[in-house]
């Protein structure tokens, strides 16, 4: 509770009170663990050939995927399978770029599209940044052209 001093040419100076209420944790209690944010970017690598290199570009419509103890397996159906726990899915924007919140930790990052071959990182450390990159699926073999979950 703050208390006005007094009032000097319009002005008031507030002073704290010995007898305000302080918010504390009691001891020994466990605090909810915070939200943090992760950012990244996906791309993938575009053209080259014999005399000039690719270009990473960003790759919009990508499906990042964090979770803890996921697995990634390829159908040859076509069917791509993640099993483990997912703990946000988010899609990449025009720029590649993406955002998610999470409690603060350590994951695993699955980068997914339909015709690209996916990427997995392991581990990511939250809060921060985590950005990959995954490239087109050229061996024309159907695969990775749907995704499914599985704990």
């Amino acid at each position: 509770m703050r208390l006005p001093l007094a009032l000097l040419a319009g002005f008031t100076v507030m002073a704290q009170s010995p007898f305000a209420v302080q918010n504390t944790t009691p001891a020994g209690a466990k605090k909810a663990p915070g939200q943090a944010v992760v950012t990244g970017k996906v791309t993938e690598w575009v053209g080259g050939s014999v005399m000039r290199s690719p270009q990473e570009k960003p790759l919009m419509g990508a499906t990042v995927i964090i979770g803890t103890d996921l697995s990634f397996t390829t159908g040859k159906s076509g069917l791509d399978t993640v099993k483990g726990t997912v703990l946000a899915k988010v899609e990449t924007g025009s720029g590649g770029t993406w955002k998610a919140e999470l409690p603060a930790g350590t994951y695993t990052v699955l980068y997914w599209k339909a015709g690209y071959t996916p990427s997995i990182n392991n581990p990511i450390t939250i809060p921060g940044t985590c950005s990959g990159t995954i490239s087109r699926d050229t061996q024309m073999q159907g695969l990775h052209r749907t995704l499914k979950f599985e704990r």
